[in-house]
């Protein structure tokens, strides 16, 4: 996690499908770090049920699981919290369809076409 030293608070953070933590999207929120995390099908039963929907996107909430509270006691605030993020289906030209979650912001919908 020593990369994440060298990202600057309001930068975006692109991960690839390595990195199925929920506590690590608590971390870069504590760290204001705005982030688009590509996923893979089965990761999360949240994930898992908006896979299987006819939904293009859809607003979920997490919460910090107690077994990786200890990963972020340099920020207290976010120990009894939740974060909403935003899951987004993109169908690519292939056929395929590509799955991310990104942190919800107010702000439009700017994810086209691939």
């Amino acid at each position: 996690m020593e990369h994440l030293n060298k990202i600057n608070s309001g930068n975006l953070l692109l991960l690839g499908r390595g990195y199925p933590c929920v506590w690590l999207l608590f971390l870069l929120k504590a760290k204001a770090i705005e982030f688009c995390v590509h996923l893979k099908e089965d990761w999360w039963l949240k994930v898992k049920d908006f896979t299987e929907s006819p939904e293009k996107e859809r607003i979920v909430t997490f919460t910090l699981p107690k077994k990786d509270r200890n990963k972020l006691k340099d920020f207290p605030q976010m120990q009894d919290t939740e974060i909403t993020c935003r899951l987004i289906k993109v169908e690519l030209k292939n056929g395929s369809c590509q799955k991310s979650i990104v942190e919800k912001k107010e702000r439009p919908h700017v994810i086209g076409n691939q």
